[in-house]
């Protein structure tokens, strides 16, 4: 992946001033079009993605009004971690060239009131969290609590990550949902064949991550990760605690799109994408 620009993320929050208020209640109200609290209600889940505002805002508003709808007391909801410091970066290449992570200090789950500085350059949950501030502001009945997790180096193993003990009593009673952007793909992530956005990219992008989702339901998170290494989804991490504390979950894509994402980096390369996702996880039949 070539280096992001020094204002890169600046741009995602850019935005929210251009659109303002009034552009993201319409963004709200477009999220609507999917009705997701009776798969959460059922202890399924959702996955939003966390690419421009502009782009894929409505998918994030859908799973926040689901959410909300819900009924539940207590919304966890899992961040991705990117690897946007020095020392994070180390652990993730340590994690990528198989080395031993057990004993490394970011190696865990963690929460913006206890790891601000750790997360302070993370940006994955901030539109859901915008969004939904917002919405609770058009909403008379009680509000559910809240609550941010962000698990990192989970290593193939989430049931020895530090941690996830914890998470599995919070998520008990819980409406639990994690955002992933699932596939990036073009000259800013190395790849070599070059994929314009178009229909025929969109079909292998929908094929390459419900795949993903088949390898996830399995629980061999040994082979998931793998997946997501060759696949350039960010999912390893987030989709993974989701799956270890829900169990088998069967993946539908409810919405599916590709954002040009080359104003990211130096010199746009182009094509550069993402494929901003919103999926509803059912509760997979027990045999």
């Amino acid at each position: 992946m070539l280096p992001l620009k020094a204002n890169a993320i600046a741009e995602y929050y850019q935005e929210i001033d251009l659109l303002g208020k009034e552009g993201l209640l319409k963004i709200l109200d477009k999220g609507k079009q999917w009705d997701l609290s009776k798969t959460l209600q059922q202890g399924g889940s959702a996955i939003f993605p966390h690419t421009f505002m502009k782009e894929c805002g409505y998918q994030i508003a859908s799973v926040v009004h689901g959410c909300l709808n819900s009924g539940a007391k207590t919304v966890v909801a899992l961040g991705v971690l990117h690897a946007l410091t020095d020392e994070l970066l180390a652990a993730k290449k340590q994690e990528e060239l198989g080395e031993d992570v057990s004993h490394n200090p970011k190696r865990g789950i963690f929460f913006p009131n206890k790891d601000g500085d750790i997360l302070r350059k993370e940006f994955s949950l901030h539109f859901f969290k915008l969004l939904w501030d917002l919405e609770r502001t058009r909403r008379s009945h009680a509000i559910p609590e809240l609550v941010f997790k962000y698990p990192f180096l989970v290593n193939r193993t989430p049931q020895l990550l530090p941690g996830i003990d914890h998470l599995q009593d919070i998520t008990k009673n819980a409406v639990v949902v994690a955002t992933a952007d699932l596939c990036h793909y073009g000259k800013a992530y190395d790849c070599q064949k070059e994929k314009p956005i178009n229909a025929d990219s969109l079909a292998f992008a929908k094929k390459m991550i419900l795949t993903g989702f088949e390898v996830l339901k399995s629980g061999n998170y040994r082979e998931y990760y793998n997946y997501c290494k060759n696949s350039l989804s960010d999912s390893a991490n987030s989709c993974s605690v989701l799956r270890y504390l829900l169990g088998p979950l069967q993946a539908q894509i409810k919405d599916i799109k590709l954002v040009n994402v080359a104003s990211l980096f130096d010199g746009s390369p182009s094509p550069s994408w993402v494929a901003a996702t919103l999926v509803e996880m059912k509760k997979a039949p027990q045999i």
